[in-house]
Protein backbone atom coordinates (compact mmCIF):
# COMPACT_ATOMS: atom_id res chain seq x y z
CA UNK A 1 0.00 0.00 0.00
CA UNK A 2 1.51 3.59 -1.01
CA UNK A 3 2.10 5.80 1.74
CA UNK A 4 2.69 9.87 1.24
CA UNK A 5 4.72 12.01 3.93
CA UNK A 6 2.64 14.38 5.54
CA UNK A 7 5.73 16.71 5.31
CA UNK A 8 7.60 16.51 2.26
CA UNK A 9 5.23 15.11 0.37
CA UNK A 10 7.12 11.45 -1.50
CA UNK A 11 5.26 8.04 -2.03
CA UNK A 12 6.14 4.60 -1.20
CA UNK A 13 5.11 1.57 -1.66
CA UNK A 14 7.72 0.93 1.68
CA UNK A 15 5.48 1.13 4.18
CA UNK A 16 6.67 -0.49 7.34
CA UNK A 17 9.55 2.68 7.23
CA UNK A 18 6.90 5.37 7.82
CA UNK A 19 6.61 6.30 11.31
CA UNK A 20 3.46 8.32 12.88
CA UNK A 21 3.52 11.26 16.01
CA UNK A 22 1.60 14.18 16.74
CA UNK A 23 3.19 17.41 15.31
CA UNK A 24 2.93 20.25 18.43
CA UNK A 25 -0.60 21.86 19.05
CA UNK A 26 -2.04 19.33 16.91
CA UNK A 27 -4.71 16.21 18.29
CA UNK A 28 -3.89 13.80 14.40
CA UNK A 29 -1.00 12.00 14.25
CA UNK A 30 1.03 12.94 11.29
CA UNK A 31 2.74 10.15 8.82
CA UNK A 32 6.96 10.85 8.39
CA UNK A 33 9.05 9.44 6.05
CA UNK A 34 12.26 8.39 7.57
CA UNK A 35 14.50 11.55 6.28
CA UNK A 36 11.85 13.75 7.66
CA UNK A 37 11.51 11.73 10.76
CA UNK A 38 15.37 12.39 11.63
CA UNK A 39 14.55 16.29 11.09
CA UNK A 40 11.69 16.24 13.04
CA UNK A 41 12.32 18.86 15.63
CA UNK A 42 15.66 19.76 14.86
CA UNK A 43 15.40 23.55 14.28
CA UNK A 44 17.42 24.80 16.66
CA UNK A 45 15.73 28.44 16.37
CA UNK A 46 12.79 27.59 18.85
CA UNK A 47 14.75 26.16 21.36
CA UNK A 48 17.40 29.55 21.36
CA UNK A 49 14.32 31.26 21.07
CA UNK A 50 12.93 29.92 24.88
CA UNK A 51 16.62 29.83 26.36
CA UNK A 52 17.22 33.41 25.22
CA UNK A 53 13.67 34.51 26.74
CA UNK A 54 14.30 32.64 29.94
CA UNK A 55 18.00 34.13 30.35
CA UNK A 56 16.47 37.74 29.86
CA UNK A 57 13.61 37.28 31.88
CA UNK A 58 15.73 36.14 34.78
CA UNK A 59 18.08 38.47 34.57
CA UNK A 60 15.09 41.07 34.71
CA UNK A 61 13.65 38.85 37.65
CA UNK A 62 16.96 39.24 39.65
CA UNK A 63 16.41 42.73 39.76
CA UNK A 64 12.89 43.35 40.51
CA UNK A 65 12.01 39.54 42.05
CA UNK A 66 15.37 38.06 43.22
CA UNK A 67 14.18 34.79 44.19
CA UNK A 68 12.15 34.00 41.14
CA UNK A 69 15.43 35.29 38.89
CA UNK A 70 17.67 33.48 40.40
CA UNK A 71 15.63 30.04 40.24
CA UNK A 72 15.05 30.60 36.41
CA UNK A 73 18.58 31.58 35.65
CA UNK A 74 19.79 28.27 37.65
CA UNK A 75 17.21 26.13 35.55
CA UNK A 76 18.59 27.57 32.48
CA UNK A 77 22.56 26.76 33.31
CA UNK A 78 20.62 23.54 34.37
CA UNK A 79 19.29 22.44 30.84
CA UNK A 80 23.13 23.19 29.50
CA UNK A 81 24.71 21.46 32.00
CA UNK A 82 22.53 18.41 30.73
CA UNK A 83 23.80 18.27 27.43
CA UNK A 84 27.13 18.96 28.55
CA UNK A 85 26.56 15.78 30.89
CA UNK A 86 25.56 13.87 27.61
CA UNK A 87 29.61 13.92 26.79
CA UNK A 88 30.66 11.88 29.98
CA UNK A 89 28.00 9.64 29.97
CA UNK A 90 28.83 8.55 26.58
CA UNK A 91 32.77 8.25 27.28
CA UNK A 92 31.42 5.97 30.24
CA UNK A 93 30.15 3.47 27.54
CA UNK A 94 32.96 4.12 25.39
CA UNK A 95 35.73 3.31 27.91
CA UNK A 96 34.51 0.47 29.25
CA UNK A 97 33.71 -1.05 26.01
CA UNK A 98 37.26 -0.73 24.89
CA UNK A 99 38.23 -1.83 28.38
CA UNK A 100 35.87 -4.96 27.84
CA UNK A 101 37.81 -5.89 24.21
CA UNK A 102 34.55 -4.30 21.84
CA UNK A 103 35.66 -2.05 19.19
CA UNK A 104 34.28 1.61 19.13
CA UNK A 105 33.25 2.71 15.92
CA UNK A 106 31.39 6.24 16.70
CA UNK A 107 29.88 8.71 19.59
CA UNK A 108 27.37 10.48 18.15
CA UNK A 109 25.98 13.06 20.29
CA UNK A 110 22.32 14.44 19.23
CA UNK A 111 20.07 13.86 15.54
CA UNK A 112 20.12 16.10 12.84
CA UNK A 113 22.67 17.02 10.16
CA UNK A 114 26.12 16.79 11.74
CA UNK A 115 27.57 19.52 12.15
CA UNK A 116 30.97 18.83 13.82
CA UNK A 117 33.22 15.47 13.34
CA UNK A 118 36.64 14.74 15.41
CA UNK A 119 38.71 12.21 17.57
CA UNK A 120 37.63 12.92 21.73
CA UNK A 121 40.00 10.43 23.83
CA UNK A 122 40.85 8.36 20.70
CA UNK A 123 37.22 8.10 20.25
CA UNK A 124 35.25 9.47 16.89
CA UNK A 125 32.76 11.65 17.23
CA UNK A 126 29.68 13.00 15.47
CA UNK A 127 28.13 16.20 16.79
CA UNK A 128 24.75 16.49 15.66
CA UNK A 129 21.76 19.63 14.98
CA UNK A 130 20.12 18.69 18.24
CA UNK A 131 22.70 18.09 21.20
CA UNK A 132 20.30 16.18 23.17
CA UNK A 133 20.90 12.36 23.70
CA UNK A 134 23.91 10.11 22.87
CA UNK A 135 24.61 7.08 21.45
CA UNK A 136 27.82 4.92 21.95
CA UNK A 137 28.10 2.21 18.31
CA UNK A 138 30.33 -0.92 20.04
CA UNK A 139 30.42 -3.91 18.80
CA UNK A 140 32.05 -7.46 19.66
CA UNK A 141 33.37 -10.06 17.18
CA UNK A 142 32.95 -13.03 19.82
CA UNK A 143 30.03 -14.13 21.86
CA UNK A 144 32.11 -15.11 24.86
CA UNK A 145 30.77 -13.69 27.77
CA UNK A 146 28.46 -11.21 25.58
CA UNK A 147 25.84 -11.04 27.91
CA UNK A 148 28.04 -9.68 30.68
CA UNK A 149 30.46 -7.45 29.04
CA UNK A 150 26.81 -5.51 27.36
CA UNK A 151 25.67 -5.32 30.78
CA UNK A 152 29.04 -4.04 32.13
CA UNK A 153 28.78 -1.62 29.11
CA UNK A 154 25.19 -0.19 29.33
CA UNK A 155 25.70 0.03 32.86
CA UNK A 156 28.74 2.56 32.85
CA UNK A 157 26.93 5.45 31.78
CA UNK A 158 24.20 5.45 34.12
CA UNK A 159 27.32 4.85 36.72
CA UNK A 160 29.09 8.10 35.43
CA UNK A 161 25.96 10.03 36.38
CA UNK A 162 25.85 8.39 39.69
CA UNK A 163 29.53 9.60 40.46
CA UNK A 164 29.27 12.94 39.62
CA UNK A 165 26.02 13.45 41.38
CA UNK A 166 28.11 11.82 44.62
CA UNK A 167 30.85 13.78 44.10
CA UNK A 168 28.19 17.32 44.14
CA UNK A 169 26.44 15.96 47.10
CA UNK A 170 29.58 15.79 49.36
CA UNK A 171 30.22 19.33 48.52
CA UNK A 172 29.13 21.08 51.67
CA UNK A 173 26.02 23.73 51.10
CA UNK A 174 25.15 26.46 53.37
CA UNK A 175 21.12 26.00 52.75
CA UNK A 176 18.60 23.18 50.95
CA UNK A 177 19.06 22.89 47.20
CA UNK A 178 15.59 24.53 46.62
CA UNK A 179 16.96 27.69 48.76
CA UNK A 180 20.67 27.62 46.90
CA UNK A 181 19.02 27.53 43.50
CA UNK A 182 16.59 30.53 44.36
CA UNK A 183 19.25 32.57 46.30
CA UNK A 184 22.11 32.91 43.77
CA UNK A 185 23.72 31.05 41.07
CA UNK A 186 24.95 27.45 42.52
CA UNK A 187 26.56 25.62 39.92
CA UNK A 188 26.69 22.46 42.57
CA UNK A 189 22.89 22.32 42.19
CA UNK A 190 23.57 22.52 38.67
CA UNK A 191 24.99 19.08 39.14
CA UNK A 192 23.04 17.76 41.41
CA UNK A 193 19.76 18.35 39.13
CA UNK A 194 21.44 17.76 35.73
CA UNK A 195 22.66 14.41 36.39
CA UNK A 196 19.49 13.65 38.48
CA UNK A 197 17.50 14.55 35.34
CA UNK A 198 19.65 11.68 33.33
CA UNK A 199 19.97 9.08 35.37
CA UNK A 200 15.55 9.20 35.26
CA UNK A 201 15.85 9.86 31.76
CA UNK A 202 17.84 6.87 30.87
CA UNK A 203 16.65 4.00 33.80
CA UNK A 204 12.80 4.27 32.95
CA UNK A 205 12.58 1.81 30.78
CA UNK A 206 11.71 2.60 26.94
CA UNK A 207 12.45 2.65 23.19
CA UNK A 208 13.71 5.51 20.78
CA UNK A 209 11.65 5.34 17.61
CA UNK A 210 14.02 5.51 14.55
CA UNK A 211 13.62 4.63 11.35
CA UNK A 212 15.93 1.41 11.51
CA UNK A 213 13.28 0.55 14.26
CA UNK A 214 13.14 0.83 18.10
CA UNK A 215 16.24 1.66 20.07
CA UNK A 216 16.23 0.49 23.93
CA UNK A 217 17.39 3.16 26.31
CA UNK A 218 19.94 1.68 29.12
CA UNK A 219 17.02 1.18 31.43
CA UNK A 220 15.01 -1.43 29.01
CA UNK A 221 18.63 -2.81 27.82
CA UNK A 222 19.68 -3.52 31.49
CA UNK A 223 16.61 -5.40 32.20
CA UNK A 224 16.38 -7.33 28.92
CA UNK A 225 20.00 -8.14 28.57
CA UNK A 226 20.28 -11.25 30.90
CA UNK A 227 17.63 -12.63 28.71
CA UNK A 228 18.87 -12.06 25.31
CA UNK A 229 18.33 -14.82 23.21
CA UNK A 230 21.83 -16.36 21.45
CA UNK A 231 20.45 -16.06 18.26
CA UNK A 232 20.09 -12.75 18.51
CA UNK A 233 23.80 -12.44 19.69
CA UNK A 234 24.92 -13.93 16.61
CA UNK A 235 22.76 -11.71 14.55
CA UNK A 236 24.81 -8.66 16.13
CA UNK A 237 28.10 -10.27 15.57
CA UNK A 238 28.75 -9.52 11.84
CA UNK A 239 28.49 -5.70 12.32
CA UNK A 240 31.43 -5.53 14.01
CA UNK A 241 33.09 -6.22 10.31
CA UNK A 242 30.37 -4.22 8.81
CA UNK A 243 30.98 -1.19 10.41
CA UNK A 244 35.02 -1.86 10.27
CA UNK A 245 34.71 -2.16 6.36
CA UNK A 246 32.72 1.10 6.75
CA UNK A 247 35.09 2.91 8.52
CA UNK A 248 38.34 1.82 6.29
CA UNK A 249 35.82 3.14 3.52
CA UNK A 250 35.16 6.36 4.90
CA UNK A 251 39.01 6.70 5.37
CA UNK A 252 39.95 5.55 1.84
CA UNK A 253 41.52 2.38 2.73
CA UNK A 254 39.99 0.29 0.40
CA UNK A 255 42.50 -2.97 0.68
CA UNK A 256 41.81 -2.91 4.55
CA UNK A 257 38.38 -2.59 4.13
CA UNK A 258 38.31 -5.58 1.50
CA UNK A 259 40.36 -7.30 4.09
CA UNK A 260 38.08 -7.08 6.75
CA UNK A 261 34.87 -7.59 4.71
CA UNK A 262 36.50 -10.81 3.89
CA UNK A 263 37.06 -11.82 7.41
CA UNK A 264 33.68 -11.24 8.52
CA UNK A 265 32.71 -13.39 5.21
CA UNK A 266 35.00 -16.31 6.71
CA UNK A 267 32.90 -16.82 9.44
CA UNK A 268 29.77 -15.25 7.87
CA UNK A 269 29.48 -16.47 4.88
CA UNK A 270 26.02 -15.83 4.02
CA UNK A 271 25.73 -12.16 5.39
CA UNK A 272 23.62 -10.07 2.68
CA UNK A 273 25.53 -6.94 4.23
CA UNK A 274 29.31 -8.70 4.45
CA UNK A 275 28.91 -9.09 0.71
CA UNK A 276 27.09 -5.75 0.08
CA UNK A 277 30.18 -3.99 1.47
CA UNK A 278 32.71 -6.23 -0.71
CA UNK A 279 31.21 -5.19 -3.43
CA UNK A 280 30.92 -1.28 -2.71
CA UNK A 281 34.73 -2.13 -1.72
CA UNK A 282 35.82 -3.37 -5.52
CA UNK A 283 33.42 -0.36 -6.65
CA UNK A 284 35.97 2.05 -5.10
CA UNK A 285 38.89 -0.02 -5.91
CA UNK A 286 38.16 -0.35 -9.92
CA UNK A 287 37.22 -3.45 -9.98
CA UNK A 288 33.29 -2.91 -11.97
CA UNK A 289 33.14 -5.96 -13.28
CA UNK A 290 33.34 -8.12 -9.70
CA UNK A 291 31.50 -5.46 -8.08
CA UNK A 292 28.47 -5.96 -10.32
CA UNK A 293 28.74 -9.63 -10.81
CA UNK A 294 28.51 -9.51 -6.40
CA UNK A 295 25.06 -7.30 -6.12
CA UNK A 296 23.60 -9.02 -9.31
CA UNK A 297 24.01 -12.41 -7.43
CA UNK A 298 23.18 -10.85 -4.15
CA UNK A 299 19.76 -9.40 -5.88
CA UNK A 300 19.07 -12.97 -7.39
CA UNK A 301 19.53 -14.61 -3.87
CA UNK A 302 17.98 -11.58 -1.96
CA UNK A 303 14.05 -11.76 -0.55
CA UNK A 304 12.17 -9.28 -1.54
CA UNK A 305 10.25 -8.68 1.58
CA UNK A 306 13.17 -7.02 2.96
CA UNK A 307 12.45 -3.78 1.07
CA UNK A 308 15.11 -1.49 2.73
CA UNK A 309 18.12 -4.39 1.95
CA UNK A 310 16.21 -5.16 -1.57
CA UNK A 311 16.00 -0.97 -2.47
CA UNK A 312 20.39 -1.02 -1.58
CA UNK A 313 20.95 -3.84 -3.67
CA UNK A 314 18.95 -2.55 -6.68
CA UNK A 315 21.11 0.75 -6.17
CA UNK A 316 24.24 -0.69 -6.22
CA UNK A 317 23.71 -2.92 -9.00
CA UNK A 318 22.13 0.25 -11.12
CA UNK A 319 25.17 2.32 -10.34
CA UNK A 320 28.04 -0.43 -11.24
CA UNK A 321 26.14 -1.18 -14.21
CA UNK A 322 26.27 2.97 -15.13
CA UNK A 323 29.76 2.37 -14.46
CA UNK A 324 30.66 -0.53 -16.66
CA UNK A 325 28.55 0.08 -19.36
CA UNK A 326 26.49 3.13 -19.11
CA UNK A 327 25.22 2.74 -22.88
CA UNK A 328 24.84 -1.32 -23.18
CA UNK A 329 23.19 -1.70 -19.66
CA UNK A 330 21.13 1.72 -19.14
CA UNK A 331 17.91 -0.24 -19.83
CA UNK A 332 18.03 -2.33 -16.54
CA UNK A 333 19.67 0.25 -15.20
CA UNK A 334 16.59 2.34 -15.89
CA UNK A 335 14.50 -0.23 -14.85
CA UNK A 336 16.20 -1.41 -11.36
CA UNK A 337 16.92 2.40 -10.64
CA UNK A 338 13.03 3.21 -11.13
CA UNK A 339 12.20 0.63 -8.84
CA UNK A 340 14.59 1.45 -6.26
CA UNK A 341 13.58 5.19 -6.19
CA UNK A 342 9.72 4.51 -5.84
CA UNK A 343 10.57 1.85 -2.85
CA UNK A 344 12.88 4.81 -0.94
CA UNK A 345 12.56 8.33 -2.28
CA UNK A 346 13.95 9.56 0.74
CA UNK A 347 17.49 8.40 0.38
CA UNK A 348 20.42 10.89 -0.42
CA UNK A 349 22.41 8.24 -2.27
CA UNK A 350 19.32 6.79 -4.12
CA UNK A 351 18.30 9.89 -5.66
CA UNK A 352 21.70 10.37 -7.14
CA UNK A 353 21.85 7.04 -8.81
CA UNK A 354 18.62 8.18 -10.41
CA UNK A 355 19.58 11.45 -11.56
CA UNK A 356 22.65 9.81 -13.19
CA UNK A 357 20.65 7.28 -14.87
CA UNK A 358 17.77 9.82 -15.80
CA UNK A 359 20.78 12.14 -17.59
CA UNK A 360 22.31 9.47 -19.46
CA UNK A 361 18.58 8.69 -20.75
CA UNK A 362 18.88 12.48 -22.14
CA UNK A 363 16.18 13.78 -19.47
CA UNK A 364 18.66 16.11 -18.03
CA UNK A 365 16.16 18.88 -16.07
CA UNK A 366 15.32 15.48 -13.92
CA UNK A 367 18.25 14.51 -13.39
CA UNK A 368 19.69 17.97 -12.46
CA UNK A 369 16.55 18.03 -9.72
CA UNK A 370 17.52 14.48 -7.98
CA UNK A 371 21.15 15.24 -7.84
CA UNK A 372 20.85 18.76 -6.26
CA UNK A 373 18.59 17.15 -3.78
CA UNK A 374 21.00 14.48 -3.09
CA UNK A 375 24.14 17.10 -2.38
CA UNK A 376 21.89 18.63 -0.11
CA UNK A 377 20.91 15.57 1.77
CA UNK A 378 24.66 13.70 1.63
CA UNK A 379 27.93 14.10 3.86
CA UNK A 380 29.79 11.96 2.34
CA UNK A 381 32.46 13.81 0.34
CA UNK A 382 33.33 10.83 -2.45
CA UNK A 383 29.08 10.96 -3.06
CA UNK A 384 29.26 14.61 -3.05
CA UNK A 385 31.75 14.69 -5.59
CA UNK A 386 30.50 11.95 -7.81
CA UNK A 387 26.53 14.15 -7.73
CA UNK A 388 28.79 17.36 -8.60
CA UNK A 389 30.60 15.59 -11.12
CA UNK A 390 27.59 14.09 -13.11
CA UNK A 391 25.85 18.01 -12.59
CA UNK A 392 28.77 18.99 -14.48
CA UNK A 393 27.89 16.83 -17.02
CA UNK A 394 24.64 17.60 -17.05
CA UNK A 395 24.89 21.21 -17.67
CA UNK A 396 27.76 20.64 -20.58
CA UNK A 397 25.13 18.85 -22.42
CA UNK A 398 23.08 21.46 -21.62
CA UNK A 399 25.75 24.00 -23.39
CA UNK A 400 26.20 25.41 -19.61
CA UNK A 401 29.89 25.67 -20.05
CA UNK A 402 30.51 27.96 -16.91
CA UNK A 403 28.04 26.51 -14.88
CA UNK A 404 29.41 22.85 -15.71
CA UNK A 405 33.08 23.96 -15.02
CA UNK A 406 32.04 25.11 -10.94
CA UNK A 407 30.11 21.83 -10.95
CA UNK A 408 33.72 20.67 -11.85
CA UNK A 409 35.94 22.63 -9.64
CA UNK A 410 32.81 21.66 -6.73
CA UNK A 411 33.24 17.71 -7.44
CA UNK A 412 37.44 18.73 -7.10
CA UNK A 413 37.03 20.65 -3.45
CA UNK A 414 35.33 17.55 -2.80
CA UNK A 415 37.65 14.86 -4.15
CA UNK A 416 40.06 15.54 -6.52
CA UNK A 417 40.51 11.71 -6.89
CA UNK A 418 37.28 11.44 -8.20
CA UNK A 419 37.11 9.16 -11.07
CA UNK A 420 34.23 11.00 -13.65
CA UNK A 421 36.55 13.57 -13.43
CA UNK A 422 38.41 13.20 -16.93
CA UNK A 423 35.08 12.42 -17.91
CA UNK A 424 33.71 15.52 -17.07
CA UNK A 425 36.58 17.24 -19.17
CA UNK A 426 35.88 15.02 -22.23
CA UNK A 427 32.01 16.17 -21.87
CA UNK A 428 33.24 19.86 -21.27
CA UNK A 429 36.12 19.32 -24.46
CA UNK A 430 32.98 18.06 -26.68
CA UNK A 431 30.30 20.93 -25.68
CA UNK A 432 32.97 23.82 -26.61
CA UNK A 433 34.22 22.23 -30.31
Amino acid sequence: MAVTCGICGVTSDFDEAFLKARRSFRFKKTTYCPACWLERGTSMIPYLLGWGFFLFLGIILVVQNPQEGWLILNLFFIVLCILLMIIPHELGHAFVAKWLGWRVFKIIIGRGRIIKTGTMFGFSYEVRKLPFHGLTFCFANSSQWYRLKQFCIVAAGPIVNVAFLFIALQIPQSTSLSQALSQSLNPVGWLIVANACILVINLIPCHFKLPQGKIPNDGLSLLTMPFFRQIEIERLLPFYYIYEGLEYLYRQQFQKAKESYLQGLSQYPENPLLKNGLGVTCLNMGKVEEARSIFRQLLDQNDPTDKQLHALLLNNLAYANMLCDPQGLLKEADTLSAQMYKSCPWVPTFKGTRGIVLIELGELNEGITLLKQAMKGTENPRDNAINAAYLAIAEARKGDIKCANQYLETARQFDDACSLLDQVQNELFLAEA
